[in-house]
Parts: C-alpha cells; sequence; structure tokens
C-alpha cells in the first residue's frame, strides 16, 4: 500500500473516530498517563510538539502539565525549503495562521534542536518499528534527520497499519504510545 493511499484511509478512521468524543477522550488519557509516567517526559527539561488541529491527538494538556512542571515548550514554525524551526512559546505567545492553517507562534525565540530533550512528532500513521506517515509535506522527517534528542509519537488504535513500507527519507521516532 502506498502512503497517499494509508494516509486517506487513516484520516478516514480518524474523522470517524472524532465523533466518538468518549471513546477518543478516553484513548487521549490513556496515553498521556503513559507519557507523563514515562522517563522520557520526567527526565526532559525541555519539550518540542504541535499545537494540534482537528483530528489530532490533542496536545493543550501536554503544553499545560509542561508549564506546571517548568519544562521549555517549543513549537514549530515553518520556514522555506520544507523546513522548520521550533520557537518556545509562553502562556503569552501571540499566533498567527500559516498557510497550511496552522497557528504558528509570531515570535522568533529558536530552540535549536539539541536544546530539545524530547520531541512529541505527530503523523497520521504509525508502524510499530516508530516510522510514519504525515501530513505529506517532509518537514519532520528533515527537521529529525539532524536532531539528536529523544523522540516519541502519541498514537490512537486508529492509526497502526502496517501495511506500507519506509522510504529512504524516513525517519523513525523512538518511542510510541499507544491507546
Amino acid at each position: 500500500m502506498n502512503k497517499a493511499t494509508v494516509r486517506q484511509e487513516t484520516l478516514a478512521k480518524l474523522r470517524k473516530l472524532g465523533l466518538d468524543i468518549p471513546r477518543k477522550k478516553q484513548q487521549e488519557r490513556a496515553v498521556l498517563s503513559q507519557l507523563f509516567e514515562s522517563t522520557l517526559w520526567q527526565n526532559a527539561t525541555s519539550v518540542g510538539l504541535t499545537l494540534s488541529m482537528g483530528l489530532e491527538f490533542s496536545t493543550q494538556k501536554i503544553i499545560e502539565r509542561a508549564w506546571q512542571e517548568g519544562k521549555i515548550t517549543a513549537v514549530p514554525k515553518t520556514a522555506p525549503q520544507r523546513k522548520m524551526d521550533f520557537i518556545k512559546i509562553t502562556s503569552g505567545t501571540i499566533y498567527e495562521e500559516s498557510n497550511f492553517g496552522v497557528r504558528e507562534p509570531l515570535t522568533n525565540d529558536i530552540m535549536k534542536g539539541n536544546q530539545l530533550d524530547l520531541l512529541i512528532v505527530p503523523g497520521v500513521a504509525f508502524r510499530l518499528d516508530g516510522y510514519r506517515v504525515g501530513f505529506g509535506g517532509g518537514y519532520y522527517d528533515r527537521y529529525l534527520a539532524d536532531y539528536t534528542g529523544q523522540t516519541c509519537s502519541l498514537v490512537f488504535q486508529e492509526q497502526l497499519n502496517q501495511e506500507w513500507k519506509p522510504e529512504t527519507l524516513d525517519q523513525p521516532v523512538g518511542t510510541l504510545f499507544m491507546a
């Protein structure tokens, strides 16, 4: 199965999950419990993650917990040539909507990859070996190619799919937290 097909099929499953709010919230609670109990989270002083949208795993509770625990938090901001930087955010950060419909910080307080202890990597579909199908831009694979910190992804059951093969430039994540 090619990535485009996997992406389409998984997005359809996520749309269906989005209609079952109690099930989605139950899976999110189970996965967040795994994340917050992990040594990856406990040892991290800085965390990079996305501002989730719609069908994605909600990251709001993660951001709030990180701030409560005094962790530095950063979110991606796209740059030319399909690159991205992680920008430090606070409760006072102001955002604008990007061309992709994603909220990005207006500030440019860039955190270099070696300043982020943990990167929570989004995706559409995941293999058990950590390879992922993203939204199709290749931004995370480019970023992960040079990233040396810990990586994880937060995965709904509906996102697991072993029916595709990773490509040369694909970068796996180190840990999957799954419901």
